[in-house]
């Protein structure tokens, strides 16, 4: 059996030398591929922790490989046993190994590059650690100082804070400052008007009192007089004790006349006094009234002239202006005229009360005094009603007056009143006088 399959049988000893020899190549190629891993490792002198990793994937690979192989090696006898001749078949073969030494060579380049490669990603690697190492750091010092910042950015702003409080508090004391300023200057003012009023009252005071010890002085004068008169009556009386006790009803009968005539006598020069003031602010209100008409008068010149100027105005208007100023003027000069006829009647009276004085005994005189007085204050009092009664045209222009004029008058009108007052109180002193007596 051995003979006849020795030479008869040539096929199967070729198809088994192309097992052993594919056999022989996937060795050979194993141990190809095996040294330059081997290589690899020698001349990565990667750290252990670095390469366990990396040689476990390594193996995988080649176990997957093998398998691959495996598979290929099935591949190539499916295809060997299609092929008729062995020459194709070896042909084949050596295409396939040509092939795969190609693919080894190409993946050894790879393997290399890819080598290369990782050393660069490892060097990188090593400086982005220590660039992250260095960031980290200067994250670190960064947050300090953004710290820092916020403390002092707090202690800024609490500062604007502060300042912004006294600022304002500043501006509070300045207005209250500029508040004070301005009441110390109201009451300043005040105080200096009420000073020059008190000044002026104070003058006027002093007058009255000067006026009140002129008339003490008379009173006191016309009670020594009649006390002088009085001690010479009454040594007479101890001289003529006789003769007094015949006329001694015809001596105090004369007694209480003597006292009524000085009473009568002060009276009639506190009237004498009163009416003269009371005549003296008349002719003050006269020559006001005549002012008056004087400004009317040029009131009335300039309107004729504006109106003739003008002469487009109307004539009605015209005719009313100067209807009123004739009013006006006609009410002056009825003034005037009543003005002079008082005047003329009062130089007659007091003409005719002379003549009757010359002629009358003294005992009427008094009592001509006291009806003279009392005919100038009705004279007085008609004058003042006069003057106070002006149509409605001068009243309106007389308001217009300034008002120290009415001070005046009223200031007048006080007078009277006070003068008044002082006759009543003389007349009570004179009655206590006489009770005295």
């Amino acid at each position: 059996m051995e003979a006849c399959l020795a030479p008869g049988c040539p096929d199967l000893d070729l198809t088994e030398d192309l097992a052993q020899q594919l056999e022989d190549i996937i060795s050979t190629y194993q141990e190809e591929e095996s040294p330059p891993d081997q290589n690899q490792e020698e001349g990565e002198e990667v750290p252990p922790t670095k390469e366990t990793p990396g040689s476990r994937k390594e193996q995988k690979l080649e176990k997957k490989m093998l398998k691959n192989l495996g598979k290929e090696a099935m591949l190539l006898m499916q295809s060997l046993n299609k092929l008729n001749t062995p020459e194709q078949k070896l042909e084949a073969i050596i295409k396939k190994h040509a092939e795969l030494l190609e693919e080894h060579r190409g993946e050894q380049k790879q393997l290399k590059m890819l080598q290369k490669k990782l050393l660069q990603v490892m060097k990188d690697k090593d400086q982005l650690q220590s660039e992250h190492s260095r960031a980290v750091l200067a994250r670190s010092k960064l947050e300090g100082l953004c710290r820092e910042l916020q403390r002092h950015n707090k202690t800024l702003k609490n500062l604007e804070k502060v300042f912004k409080h006294r600022d304002l508090k500043q501006k509070l004391v300045e207005t209250k400052l500029t508040q004070s300023n301005v009441i110390l200057k109201e009451t300043e003012d005040k105080h200096k008007l009420e000073r020059e009023l008190l000044m002026t009252q104070m003058a006027a005071f002093k007058s009255k009192l000067a006026m009140y010890s002129e008339k003490f002085d008379e009173f006191q004068g016309t009670v020594s007089k009649s006390n002088s008169v009085y001690s010479g009556f009454k040594l007479d009386m101890d001289k003529m004790a006789k003769k007094m006790k015949k006329l001694d009803k015809e001596c105090q009968s004369w007694k209480s006349r003597f006292d009524n005539c000085n009473k009568g006598l002060v009276e009639m020069v506190n009237d004498k006094s009163i009416k003269e003031k009371e005549f003296d602010l008349v002719l003050v209100k006269n020559q006001k009234l005549e002012n008056l008409c004087r400004a009317l008068q040029e009131e009335r010149r300039s309107s004729s002239v504006k109106v003739q100027e003008a002469g487009s105005a109307p004539q009605s208007t015209e005719k009313e202006t100067s209807q009123e100023v004739q009013k006006v003027q006609e009410e002056v000069q009825k003034k005037e005229v009543q003005k002079q006829e008082v005047q003329k009647q009062e130089v007659q009276k007091q003409e005719v009360q002379k003549q009757e004085a010359e002629s009358l005994p003294a005992e009427t005189l008094l009592s001509k005094e006291r009806n003279k007085l009392k005919a100038e204050q009705s004279r007085l009092q008609e004058i003042f009603l006069i003057s106070h009664t002006i149509p409605t045209e001068t009243d309106s222009q007389s308001q217009e007056l300034p008002e120290e004029e009415e001070e005046e008058e009223e200031a007048g009108l006080r007078e009277e009143e006070e003068q008044k007052k002082e006759e009543e109180g003389q007349v009570q002193r004179d009655l206590e006088m006489q009770s005295v007596d």
